[in-house]
């Protein structure tokens, strides 16, 4: 069975929205050189060098994170989930029907096990790495309707998110631009 549904670009991850909440800046601000403002009044401005997480509930125990502002930020906030002391599960999406993008990446207890990617409209990239499961490329190519099937398979139900009024907002602050040493290192220029 497929959903119906489209799938929004961000961070699902297992827990729940309290919890989440409380503990995503502390655990932001310990693996990352990064300031968190907490629980900012609802509101649309994005800060200059910086990210906006809006934290809503998504279904049967599921959160999600939705990044705006600089793109960094989905590194970080990935990092801090599944880097030392890992949650549970972590669902990263990347979701542009109209650029023919399509991808996740999938942790347990920080352990990446499955990677999909699809680039371009004539699927001019597909990349596919899996740890628990085989699948048939037939299934890639229809990347859409793949990655619904591989939300269902890593058990995130459909859903619709929290109404505006319940989710939380939190802003955080990102270094300056990326120097060449910072993009040569990636990841391992925040680990402390």
């Amino acid at each position: 069975m497929v959903l119906s549904t489209v799938i929004p670009s961000g961070i699902y991850v297992k827990t729940q929205l309290e919890e989440l909440a409380e503990e995503l800046p502390l655990r932001i601000e310990a693996a990352t050189p990064v300031k968190v403002g907490r629980n900012i009044p609802h509101s649309s401005a994005v800060p200059e060098a910086g990210a906006v997480l809006h934290l809503s509930r998504w279904a049967e125990g599921w959160c999600h994170i939705e990044v705006a502002g600089d793109s960094e930020g989905v590194t970080v906030v990935v990092e801090s989930l599944v880097g030392r002391e890992a949650v549970g599960e972590v669902f990263v999406c990347h979701w542009e029907p109209s650029t023919g993008e399509y991808g996740y990446t999938f942790f347990r207890g920080g352990k990446l096990l499955e990677q999909f990617g699809v680039k371009g409209p004539a699927l001019e990239s597909v990349n596919f790495v899996s740890e628990v499961r085989r699948v048939d490329l037939q299934e890639l190519i229809r990347a859409p309707d793949f990655m619904k099937t591989a939300l269902q398979y890593f058990g995130i139900p459909a859903g619709t998110g929290s109404p505006a009024a319940e989710r939380v907002r939190h802003d955080i602050s990102l270094p300056g631009k990326r120097s060449f040493w910072r993009t040569l290192l990636g990841a391992a220029y925040f680990r402390k």
